[in-house]
């Protein structure tokens, strides 16, 4: 098949153009001709760039972006063409009805039900549209630009049910598309690739002080990443035992905060990972937490899973699909940071329950998130589109 990609980033802005990149490479692969429409790069996937837009709004965007991927849809005689966000959601389907080619769309996060695609106020409250939001999510002088975006994307959402078929990453991504009338939408994960272990457990030792039993948090440093009830439930947990340290891995808004909140010695920071390193911190993990106040999906939970590592996390959004209770890991009440707390020492105390919910987790990555499986998905609901 000939298939167009859009996504509006490159590989370098985050989890969504990872994804786009992971799924042209994988379609390449498996014999198809793939090109990614985008205004940055995807490294060896072939790429079509268009400008930037001046005002990111679907208007604008269906008007600028449009007649760019009907030009590369007739020149490289494209069969399916598959958006990735929602910056070129809109002109792709467009570009598609216009030339008569088929359109999938894919939801990577909640950007049609709230402008800041998380479904949480700023003061973590969940996000239900109404002006109060929007003056607790944003400075007084973004709030008419945000609302604004939202009025356009409302009006503009009827155009997306006229896609050939439609992508949720989760079962919490589809109930939001409920409410928006699509309610044909097909569950498809994100397929996540394992990461390789190359640098010894002695040296990760080594390089961050570690001793005893590691529990890893990877992720950002902010509220929405649930970092502030992991360091409250760790102070409970430390402080009963001197067997465990901490390593947490990433960098954001709360780094300083989080320091200096966590004074005890068993707290380690290691600061932002390679992908080509990650897997040896994983490897290093007695388990895994995730202790997000959202996630449309949860690609930690599933690179952990891909390392045989068990997980803990908040029983919330895509997380839901991932973890199962007692089998694969644990799962706690969303900010419950003392139901964490008795989570962990569940986990620290039976080391054989610990590498038994490792065995289950990574049984489950390969049954539901290696590339194999999903791609043969997205593949099959190609087909059908051209059908």
């Amino acid at each position: 098949m000939n298939i167009l990609l859009a996504n509006y980033y490159g590989i370098e802005k985050g989890g969504s153009q990872k994804s786009t990149y992971q799924l042209g490479k994988a379609l390449i692969e498996r014999g198809h001709n793939v090109c990614i429409a985008s205004t940055g790069s995807y490294n060896d996937v072939p790429l079509k760039k268009f400008g930037k837009f001046p005002l990111p709004l679907p208007s604008i965007q269906k008007g600028q972006l449009t007649p760019v991927l009907k030009k590369i849809i007739e020149k490289e005689k494209i069969e399916i063409v598959n958006p990735q966000e929602r910056l070129t959601s809109f002109a792709g389907v467009k570009a598609a009805k216009e030339t008569g080619t088929a359109s999938i769309v894919h939801f990577r996060d909640y950007w049609f039900a709230c402008t800041n695609s998380t479904c949480l106020t700023r003061k973590l409250e969940p996000w239900t549209g109404e002006f109060y939001d929007f003056m607790n999510s944003f400075p007084p002088h973004r709030v008419p630009w945000e609302m604004m975006k939202a009025g356009e994307i409302e009006k503009n959402i009827p155009l997306l049910k006229e896609a050939d078929k439609k992508i949720a990453i989760s079962h919490a991504v589809k109930q939001k598309l409920e409410p928006f009338g699509m309610h044909d939408t097909v569950v498809v994960p994100n397929f996540v690739e394992k990461p390789e272990a190359k640098i010894p457990e002695e040296e990760i030792r080594r390089r961050h002080s570690l001793k005893g039993r590691v529990v890893l948090f990877i992720g950002r440093f902010s509220y929405e990443k649930g970092i502030p009830v992991l360091l409250k439930a760790a102070g409970k947990v430390l402080a009963k035992r001197n067997d465990t340290t901490f390593l947490l891995v990433g960098a954001g808004p709360l780094e300083n905060e989080m320091r200096t909140l966590a004074k005890n010695g068993n707290v380690k920071f290691a600061g932002n990972v390679s992908f080509g390193e990650i897997g040896s911190y994983y490897n290093i993990a007695d388990f895994v937490v995730v202790p997000s106040f959202m996630e449309a999906f949860g690609r930690t939970a599933v690179e952990a899973f891909a390392m045989g590592k068990p997980v803990i996390a908040a029983g919330i959004g895509g997380l839901r699909d991932i973890v199962d209770m007692n089998e694969n890991g644990l799962v706690y009440s969303v900010r419950d940071f003392e139901m964490l707390a008795e989570s962990m020492n569940v986990l620290l105390d039976d080391e054989k329950k610990c590498r038994k919910f490792g065995e289950n987790g990574y049984m489950k990555f390969m049954e539901k998130f290696s590339k194999e499986v999903v791609i043969e998905k997205i593949e099959r609901l190609y087909e059908e589109a051209l059908e």
